[in-house]
């Protein structure tokens, strides 16, 4: 099998951010599969203009769980769809993404990819991002700017937010789908075996507040 990765992706009314979003993904050599929970604004039609230039397919969850249609916002069955897209979709790494992270490699001149291609060649199936909450704090943000330049504090995530990067469906998303189970539902079995972290960031968060530029050091 060709190298690849792919970042799933679901989201709800996310059109400030999605197409930075998607765009820092596919340069860095990554795929990425969307799942819309029934945006109203315009995500989907920022994510269309990427369809088949890095994004494989938009999946509406309306159509997806027509059966059974949403009452409010469900978490459990987004992670369930992830669970089974990681067992039917063609890629070597998984990546359970939000649709307001940026992810980069530790390693200067190397994309997402690339580095990904180098945590697997070293033996490693999950990956564990030190992960920076970034917060707005003045009012100057506009549509179009770049988010990643605009927001310059940021507070350290909680520590079960983190692994988020697994290789094949073996304890595929397991880390993170674990860290986020609901109550009474059992997680995938089988954790994966290796960790490496690298670093990545989100949108927003809690805790203390701190001016600084988005993490480029690894462990």
């Amino acid at each position: 099998m060709t190298f690849s990765a792919v970042a799933i992706i679901a989201a709800h009314n996310e059109a400030d951010i999605i197409d930075q979003v998607i765009r820092g993904l596919v340069d860095q050599g990554i795929d990425v599969y969307f799942l819309d929970d029934g945006s109203t604004d315009g995500t989907v039609a920022a994510v269309e203009r990427h369809l088949r230039r890095g994004v494989r397919c938009i999946e509406h969850l309306s159509d997806t769980f027509r059966a059974r249609p949403a009452k409010g916002f469900e978490w459990e069955r987004i992670l369930r769809r992830k669970v089974q897209l990681a067992s039917e979709l063609d890629a070597t790494w998984f990546v359970h993404h939000d649709a307001d992270e940026f992810r980069e490699s530790p390693w200067p001149g190397l994309t997402l990819r690339e580095a990904i291609q180098r945590v697997d060649a070293h033996g490693f199936n999950a990956i564990d991002f030190e992960l920076f909450n970034f917060w707005p704090v003045q009012d100057g943000f506009r549509p179009g700017d770049d988010v990643r330049e605009s927001l310059q504090f940021y507070s350290p995530a909680e520590p079960y937010d983190r692994a988020r990067v697994v290789q094949g469906l073996t304890g595929a998303l397991w880390t993170s789908v674990r860290a986020h189970w609901p109550a009474g539902v059992r997680p995938p079995e089988h954790p994966p075996s290796n960790s490496v972290i690298l670093c990545g960031s989100s949108l927003p968060g809690s805790g203390d507040v701190r001016r600084g530029t988005r993490c480029r050091a690894w462990r």
